[in-house]
């Protein structure tokens, strides 16, 4: 009796065994030679490429490259933050695999033929697809009929929008400022600065408050470049313009309402920009206030 139960374990056993070497022959059969790749090899790089492009997320961006300088071909005036220029160089100059599939399987197996980003530098052209089921890496193509794997943090510049990746402007230094012109729709107020550094037309707390927020008035965050609909920002209609004098120098601000708070943008330009929010409300208040 055990020795028919030892030969039937034996027996089932072997049937593992035969099974799975069966299954090992047939799977790994049909699977793509992959080759890892220890030092990496690289496979994009923007050369002396003159324009930059990337989609990503259904948003396109173009860069045009002169002289090191990168220049936004919707706003030549747009200043890319050195920070992010930093990310998206190291990954555009020297992107290298970790691993490559030399006989891949069709496109779709691997999110190619519909990629996540595409990035564009003369006649190269790269594409990002689905996270690979090894750790930490990414299929991506550049049209050698290879299927490469790189670090899925490669893909993570071109995720920005413009707008995250600006360098925001400074505005001027506005605690010199003797002489403010605030206009609403109804009406238009001004305000002098005396000697004494206080607002003439303001009680003693305003005067103060507004001194503080003349300041600390820095832009925080850019909500729109070269926006199409002003309406979302409510700046086709601005709650309140102001013109704050200083010297010889004028500076003037449209302040409107949108989503994400109480929102600025500068006279003859094209960005929309949030600021401090207490300043925000401040500003807004006075101007209905008188």
């Amino acid at each position: 009796m055990r020795r028919s139960v030892k030969l039937l374990i034996l027996l089932g056993c072997l049937v593992v065994v035969c099974l799975a070497t069966w299954w090992s022959k047939v799977h790994f059969a049909t699977k793509p030679n992959i080759s890892p790749m220890d030092e990496g090899i690289e496979i994009f790089s923007i050369g002396d490429a003159s324009s930059v492009s990337w989609t990503c997320n259904g948003n396109t961006i173009t860069f045009e490259i002169s002289q090191e300088e990168w220049i936004y071909t919707e706003d030549p005036g747009y200043i890319i933050n050195h920070v992010y220029k930093s990310d998206l160089t190291d990954q555009l100059n020297s992107l290298r695999a970790r691993k490559v599939i030399e006989d891949p399987d069709a496109p779709e197996e691997y999110g190619l033929d519909t990629p996540l980003c595409t990035v564009t530098a003369g006649d190269r052209v790269l594409h990002f697809g689905e996270e690979a089921p090894v750790g930490g890496l990414r299929y991506a193509s550049v049209g050698d009929g290879k299927v490469y794997m790189v670090s899925t943090s490669a893909v993570y510049p071109f995720t920005r929008t413009v707008e995250e990746m600006i360098q925001l402007n400074t505005t001027p230094d506005l605690s010199g400022t003797t002489q403010i012109i605030i206009q609403t729709q109804e009406k238009e107020i001004a305000l002098h600065c005396n000697e004494d550094w206080a607002w003439e037309e303001l009680d003693a707390e305003d005067s103060d408050t507004l001194s503080t927020c003349l300041k600390k008035l820095r832009y925080s965050t850019c909500l729109a470049v070269n926006p199409e609909d002003l309406s979302v920002y409510g700046l086709d209609a601005p709650t309140a313009i102001y013109t704050f004098i200083f010297g010889e120098d004028r500076f003037t601000l449209f302040f409107g309402e949108s989503a994400e708070g109480i929102c600025v943008m500068e006279k003859d330009q094209n960005r929309v920009y949030l600021i401090n929010q207490a300043s925000a409300e401040f500003f807004v208040k006075l101007s209905q206030s008188l």
